[in-house]
């Protein structure tokens, strides 16, 4: 019976599905890599609705999409779950403002537009920080921030829901005395200058580290990946557990070789490379979407079995949905 090289568990073939080295959602090539009666249809679905909802919708990576016409922009979908945070940086009253990614059916594209906030003062510097009205605690709280919380210093933006912004301040100590709104720079401006800020957590790393385990399993076979050294990995991307050490970083580097060299971004594509450490103990992954965040993927950190050789990279072309073979070079980098 066939073994799931996730949960380890003993299968009937109906009980797997087809999975994709590269989730589907970044894109679908020519050709494209996938492993067959490998992992089941449970850690599947887990992965789906888990891990993969998640990288394509609240990161960095997963906004790209939309840059890189991977997604067409009425497709447009976002968690808002606060791994991605926008703030406008323009000179002005609204520098600082809280943006949010949305569809516009006008321009048919996903652009940036001010949520429903309220700005106050610091008392040190007079700079103006906004607030969505959920994240604020309490009258008392902002005070003791060093914020003026005086009815006439506060800050109603984009607010298309003022009466319901006035309640939620008045339930949390606010006297709403004077209302102070002002013009959205949307309306107007095509451009505006944004600050893009993101955080990368278990959930993220998890979802990065299947794109490297199963790329492992395709280019090394189903068997090597069951490899009881794989352990570590394994339980990381399925139960989040952690073993003996942290398995992946984020780094700003390059896996190929002329951008190292020289610092000039050859593709916009996805980067996946397999590779041993100088010491031949570690087998390790690299993995880029997009060729914006590295991140470096521990697979195996004492590898007790026989040694062979894994070298391999691959570029999966976005635009032209090609896959080609990269030429390993020595240190991990390699050659398009």
């Amino acid at each position: 019976m066939p073994k799931c090289i996730y949960c380890l568990e003993d299968k009937t073939a109906t009980d797997f599905n087809i999975d994709h080295v590269i989730p589907e959602s970044f894109g679908s090539f020519e050709n494209n890599f996938t492993l067959v009666e490998t992992v089941c249809s449970e850690c599947n679905q887990y992965f789906g609705d888990e891990l993969e909802l998640f990288l394509g919708r609240d990161t960095f990576e997963g906004m790209l999409r939309y840059t890189y016409e991977v997604k067409a922009p009425n497709e447009f979908k976002f968690l808002n779950n606060r791994r991605l945070l926008f703030r406008l940086k323009e000179e002005g009253l609204w520098k600082g403002a809280i943006l949010r990614l949305k569809y516009s059916e006008d321009k048919n594209k996903v652009v940036v537009d001010a949520v429903n906030q309220v700005g106050f003062q610091k008392k040190d510097t007079g700079e103006w920080e906004f607030f969505e009205t959920e994240d604020i605690k309490s009258k008392d709280d902002l005070e003791k921030q060093g914020f003026i919380v005086g009815g006439g210093n506060i800050l109603f933006i984009s607010a298309d829901k003022m009466e319901e912004m006035e309640e939620q301040l008045k339930e949390k100590g606010f006297k709403i005395d004077i209302l102070r709104q002002e013009e959205n720079p949307f309306r107007f401006n095509e451009k505006v200058n944004v600050e893009i800020k993101g955080a990368i957590d278990v959930i993220i790393f998890r979802g990065i580290g299947k794109i490297a385990f199963n790329y492992l399993a395709y280019h090394q076979g189903k068997d090597f990946a069951l490899n009881d050294n794989f352990n570590d990995i394994r339980n990381f991307i399925r139960f989040g557990k952690y073993g003996m050490f942290n398995p992946i970083i984020a780094r700003e580097d390059a896996i190929l070789h002329n951008e190292k060299r020289f610092g000039i971004k050859e593709t916009s594509g996805h980067i996946i490379t397999l590779g041993w450490n100088d010491l031949k103990t570690t087998i390790f992954s690299q993995v880029t979407l997009f060729n914006k965040i590295i991140y470096k993927v521990i697979l195996c950190r004492w590898f007790t079995g026989i040694y062979h050789d894994v070298s391999i990279g691959h570029h999966f072309d976005a635009q032209s949905r090609k896959i080609t073979r990269l030429t390993a070079l020595p240190k991990g980098l390699y050659v398009l």
